[in-house]
């Protein structure tokens, strides 16, 4: 019986790999039509790759808070 169960989960993981080999290949395929097409579409332009993309810092959307300075925390005041 344990023979069996081990059979039967190396057949499902050999499964699982084929079709993740298959989507694999599938995804380079695309990936290189990309760049084929990417390359047509410049050389249409008469132009070369632009390079490298350049990467900017993210700005946060969140407000900046003001914080107080070390020695003048006072913490929160509640009234009622």
């Amino acid at each position: 019986m344990a023979i069996t169960a081990l059979e039967m989960e190396k057949f499902r993981r050999e499964t699982e790999r084929d079709t993740l080999m298959m989507r694999l290949n599938n995804v380079h395929a695309r990936l290189q039509k990309v760049e084929i097409e990417k390359a047509s579409l410049l050389q249409r332009l008469g132009k070369e790759g632009p390079g490298p993309p350049v990467r900017r810092p993210i700005k946060s959307s969140r407000p900046v808070r003001d914080c107080p300075e070390p020695g003048n925390a006072s913490g929160f005041k509640f009234q009622y």
